[in-house]
């Protein structure tokens, strides 16, 4: 562990900071004299716990102060209405869709999570025993964001490319027939895509 001790002329510890932003640059500014080091717990190869000491003038404590008391910014959450027309501007923007035909993409992205989340439920309800797997994979995809970042233009024509292959083809019902392939041992569950996108029409 890295300790950053700051002292001031007078030898009295002011705080214990991490030495990074504005804190580092007003403690590098404002140092008096070399910085003291103290190592401890050797484990052959270096010191585990190391401290360092910084010794700043009057100036630079006050400013550090400043810092340090000054209250932090609030990060305010977006809407789920915000989240959703922020993604779909960005696919627009990206692509050729328009912003109408993206906010559907938005829809059908969200409302296939929320499908895929109940046949999940309904399958635990279903059986004897609840899943403690299952019930971590429906936690997992419940956390899982379905308008994630849209990197580049590529990714968003995969969007577009993914949006029509569900719409305009027969893909989720090769998709169904894969994974029952896969339940009986016919093909592995890892080929369960790669068989539905080579089948679908």
């Amino acid at each position: 562990m890295i300790t950053n001790t700051i002292r001031n002329q007078k030898n009295k510890t002011i705080a214990n900071v991490r030495m990074a932003g504005n804190i580092k640059k007003t403690i590098l500014k404002y140092q008096v004299g070399e910085v003291v080091f103290y190592g401890s717990n050797w484990n052959g190869y270096g010191y585990k716990d190391k401290t360092y000491i910084y010794t700043i003038n009057g100036t630079g404590i006050k400013k550090l102060k400043e810092i340090l008391n000054k209250p932090k910014k609030e990060r305010k959450s977006k809407t789920e209405e915000e989240i959703i027309l922020s993604w779909c501007k960005r696919l627009s923007k990206l692509s050729t869709v328009s912003f109408e035909d993206a906010k559907t993409i938005a829809l059908e992205k969200i409302n296939y999570k929320i499908d895929k989340i109940n046949e999940m439920i309904m399958r635990d309800d279903r059986s004897m025993n609840a899943s403690i797997r299952r019930g971590k994979l429906i936690s997992k995809m419940e956390r899982e964001n379905p308008l994630r970042r849209i990197k580049d233009a590529d990714h968003a024509y995969a969007i577009l490319s993914a949006s029509r292959r569900h719409n305009e083809t027969n893909y989720d019902e090769m998709l169904e027939e894969a994974r029952e392939l896969a339940s009986i041992g016919e093909i592995d569950k890892n080929e369960v895509k790669e068989y539905a996108r080579k089948m679908y029409q």
